[in-house]
């Protein structure tokens, strides 16, 4: 009897295992982590704030002669300022930024727009398999803000943003 339990519970596994495998082949089912096969390898070697970086092997952006790399903007987001004006759960958005990115290797995608009108590079970060712009949405760190051409990620960064609300996390309980 414990037997025939066993076989039908391996028999259902299997299929569900294969289910799951023919969703993922045709584009139904994506894996949570995936990494575009465009990005390529950089290092966060300074956070200015909460969606703006220094990172090496940009082709794009500005230099600084106190920082290795160039600068970077978060495409899809936006953090509240800490500069200028120090607004409610932006020193909050730009703690986090530094301690989970400042020092740590990242994989980077652009979008259509490379650079912004600030002359810094626009890009899409990746840290430990997940996109890092929709992080600090998800945790209440960022607005999303999107300017067009470039919104490849803007139904993923809406829908958290919605979520993030509606629980009240980060800046949308503290402000």
């Amino acid at each position: 009897m414990t037997g025939d339990l066993e076989i039908r519970g391996m028999k259902h596994r299997r299929q569900v295992v294969g289910l799951c495998a023919g969703l993922v082949l045709l584009g139904l089912l994506s894996p949570a982590r995936a990494i575009p096969d465009s990005a390529f390898r950089s290092r966060v070697t300074h956070v200015s704030d909460g969606d703006t970086a220094y990172l090496t092997n940009l082709e794009y952006g500005t230099t600084a002669a106190s920082w290795n790399g160039r600068k970077a903007r978060f495409i899809g987001i936006d953090t509240p300022e800490v500069y200028g004006t120090d607004e409610c759960y932006g020193k909050e958005a730009s703690a986090f930024t530094k301690r989970k990115l400042e020092g740590e290797r990242v994989r980077v995608t652009y979008d259509i727009d490379r650079v912004d009108p600030y002359e810094r590079a626009l890009i899409y970060v990746w840290r430990k398999g997940r996109l890092f712009n929709a992080v600090l949405v998800k945790r209440g760190f960022a607005r999303v803000s999107i300017y067009d051409p470039n919104d490849r990620y803007e139904g993923r960064l809406r829908r958290l943003q919605r979520e993030a609300r509606a629980a009240g996390r980060g800046l949308w309980g503290a402000c």
